[in-house]
């Protein structure tokens, strides 16, 4: 005999549902709730609702920090690289109204995709898959670094911040070992970088 389902810590699927129908057109109240697993910080869940499959991030129920746990930072960020060539999802919906679940959240589309976490994820690539997913990591990493520039987020100004400095050294630390020219094309970057033997297959996680 099978029971209900299992609503997880964090999320009242009843009070989201219902926000999610006041503030999201086309939202339907009734809702369900599934904890995704991953990330070392802010909690993540997928919320479908019969027409729509989403993604909710929210702090962690305890020891909440407000610089590393800020929801409207995160939201904040994604939507303004929603309009650059940085692949972010659609950002639905911020909530500021701790109220409704406990904390502040919000929404976005959930993307389909394929998560590397480790080498035994990219065992079964051949090298072909694996050049190309090695690649397609560096374009990214580039496009990000080239968007920040570009919106006046240089590095001198980055250094003010000790984390955002740590980013800029792992990202730029990261574009060396590869060989990545941040000032090329991807195009001419694919055509520049030698690849090495099982290149792609040590991707470390950086999520």
């Amino acid at each position: 005999m099978s029971g209900s389902p299992v609503t997880p810590p964090g999320v009242d699927p009843v009070r989201l549902g219902g926000w999610l129908a006041e503030h999201v057109p086309g939202a339907n109240p009734a809702v369900t709730v599934e904890q995704l697993s991953g990330g070392s910080s802010n909690l993540t869940f997928r919320v479908r609702d019969g027409h729509h499959d989403w993604v909710l991030r929210r702090p962690p129920l305890s020891h909440v920090a407000a610089t590393a746990n800020d929801m409207r930072r995160e939201y904040t960020a994604q939507e303004g690289l929603g309009r650059s060539d940085v692949p972010v999802p659609r950002m639905v919906a911020f909530c500021a109204d701790e109220s409704v679940i406990g904390a502040q959240f919000y929404v976005m589309d959930r993307l389909e995709g394929v998560v590397f976490n480790s080498a035994a994820d990219v065992a079964h690539l051949d090298e072909a898959q694996s050049l190309a997913a090695s690649f397609e990591l560096m374009d990214t990493l580039a496009t990000i670094m080239a968007t920040a520039a570009n919106a006046g987020r240089n590095l001198r100004k980055l250094r003010n911040d000790r984390r955002r400095t740590q980013y800029c050294c792992a990202f730029s630390g990261l574009c060396d070992i590869l060989g990545v020219d941040l000032r090329l094309t991807p195009r001419q970057r694919r055509h520049s970088v030698r690849p090495k033997p099982n290149w792609g297959r040590a991707c470390p996680n950086f999520s």
